[in-house]
């Protein structure tokens, strides 16, 4: 009786024991036959980057992560960062990511982070420049033209000479974008040109001498025929 009780168990434990063994295998099957998780490529700081920095491509590198652990405001290519600046401090071996990085047509905070490398700001009072009917904005492209009172054969004469050309318009007053005030109105207190250094002792004397006048470009694109 204790015999045929002993099989009777040792049947039912290998039974339990197979089924626990199949069902092992049958998991272990069903996790090597998933699709791998899709990874994407991504831009990471390769050093330390400090604020107002203008990021260069030796400043950054790619690395490989899983899509489903990304920020979605990460940056994914080089092309992104061309021509930004970091709005923060950004730690070596950071993810960049887009609202932590600026170009200088989006800031509106500083003057000095739209400065071209190279190039100066400099600032002369709207009361002894003329204006095209108070239409310039920033970023618009004007020439800068100085008329003086000259002498020639023992007479005064008006004479008007464009001193530079193309000169790109950081600002107008406090405005640093294209767009009117509250009122409607134009805040011409002083306006805010992008020059060469060479440049801009140029235009400071001019200014010292008569008055100055800013000419507009056109902002449209036209093909050469």
């Amino acid at each position: 009786m204790r015999a045929r009780f002993v099989l009777l168990l040792a049947v039912v434990m290998g039974i339990i024991t197979t089924a626990l063994f199949y069902q092992y295998i049958t998991a272990a099957d069903e996790a090597t036959g998933q699709e791998a998780p899709d990874t994407v490529e991504v831009i990471k700081a390769a050093s330390p980057i400090e604020e107002n920095t203008v990021i260069t491509d030796d400043m950054i590198t790619t690395d490989t992560v899983y899509e489903a652990d990304v920020h979605p405001m990460a940056v994914k290519s080089a092309e992104e960062v061309a021509g930004s600046f970091a709005s923060t401090y950004i730690e070596e071996g950071e993810i960049l990511l887009s609202h932590r990085l600026k170009t200088s047509e989006q800031s509106t905070v500083q003057v000095s982070e739209k400065i071209q490398d190279g190039h100066r700001a400099v600032s002369i009072g709207a009361s002894n420049v003329q204006l095209v009917t108070q239409l310039i904005d920033p970023e618009d492209q004007v020439d800068i033209v100085l008329s003086e009172t000259v002498v020639v054969d023992d007479e005064e004469v008006n004479e008007s000479t464009v001193i530079l050309e193309d000169v790109r318009v950081l600002a107008v007053g406090q405005r640093m974008e294209k767009e009117l005030s509250e009122t409607g109105t134009r805040e011409y207190v002083a306006v805010t040109l992008e020059l060469l250094p060479e440049d801009a002792v140029t235009v400071i004397d001019a200014y010292e001498k008569g008055a100055i006048h800013l000419t507009l470009h056109s902002s449209l694109i036209h093909e050469e025929e």
